[in-house]
């Protein structure tokens, strides 16, 4: 059979670099949900002033036409 203690050492750096690639994967992971997260945010939030900013355009051109005609 094999002798387990000539196993063992290549073994155990397997499974350090396993955990060391879990580690690294669960890190990029949260770093990647914590910029998706902010990214959603500030996308919203630009949004949001194009919005009223094309709302204040559209209320200073209705302002601006009723000077026109007035």
């Amino acid at each position: 059979g094999m002798n387990f203690k000539i196993v063992a050492p290549e073994l155990a750096e397997a499974l350090i670099v396993t955990a060391a690639g879990i580690a690294v994967a669960v890190e990029a992971v949260a770093i990647y949900n914590f910029l998706n997260q902010r990214f959603a945010r500030i996308s919203a939030e630009v949004r949001l002033l194009v919005d009223e900013f094309l709302e204040a355009m559209r209320e200073r051109s209705k302002d601006g036409a009723r000077e026109a005609a007035g």
